[in-house]
């Protein structure tokens, strides 16, 4: 029972610090994109490692405490070795604890892709690109759909109000559409998504 209450605790914490980093790191990629720009493409692959490190902890210990769970329960106890095969519990915590990151990373390569294309049509630089990439890590799946098409109409709007200020049609340099889709994104995507009904 201790043990159980301990991994009730600790699961609690690290969900706290997992779901309130996106956040933090977002205020920190404001402040650099503002004040330090040199050493934004430092701050985005820091980011990017430690999404991967904080969720792959995570999810271990989402995948343990589960274990431990079914194990010294009279009734889900029959759901592991030797009455079912481990092959079962392997299932279901992918389904639970591994699939949605698997998509979001799908969803992050499709738009590194995405941009490597803008960057060939100097569309965009290799910092935007690290950018979107840690954003659609941060916004996760199915949210990043609502990232992405954020992003799409916060530049189309940014490039028109700068161009019509301007008087010169220039590349629009994509970070601050970025940044504010993320925050956006992070706030109200659970809202819109299930508003939408696009919840998977």
């Amino acid at each position: 029972m201790v043990q159980e209450m301990d991994l009730n605790f600790l699961s609690r914490e690290f969900s706290l610090v997992y779901y309130s980093f996106p956040f933090l790191w977002s205020l920190i990629l404001i402040y650099f994109s503002i004040k330090k720009e040199d050493y934004l493409r430092k701050v985005i692959l820091i980011g990017i490692l430690l999404f991967f490190v904080l969720f792959l902890s995570k999810a271990v210990l989402e995948t343990y405490s589960q274990y431990y769970i079914w194990e010294n329960n009279p009734v889900s106890k029959f759901l592991l070795p030797p009455y079912t095969p481990i092959s079962y519990f392997y299932q279901y915590c992918f389904l639970h604890f591994f699939s949605g990151f698997c998509l979001t990373v799908g969803g992050a390569i499709f738009t590194g892709l995405l941009f490597w294309i803008f960057q060939k049509k100097n569309y965009a630089n290799s910092d935007e690109t690290l950018l979107a990439i840690l954003a659609v890590l941060f916004s996760g799946w199915p949210n990043l759909i609502i990232f992405l098409v954020m992003t799409l109409i916060l530049a189309i709007l940014y490039s028109l109000l700068e161009n019509y200020i301007k008087g010169v049609k220039k590349r629009v340099f994509l970070l601050f559409p970025i940044i504010i889709s993320l925050i956006l994104t992070l706030v109200f995507g659970n809202f819109l998504i299930n508003h939408i009904g696009w919840r998977f």
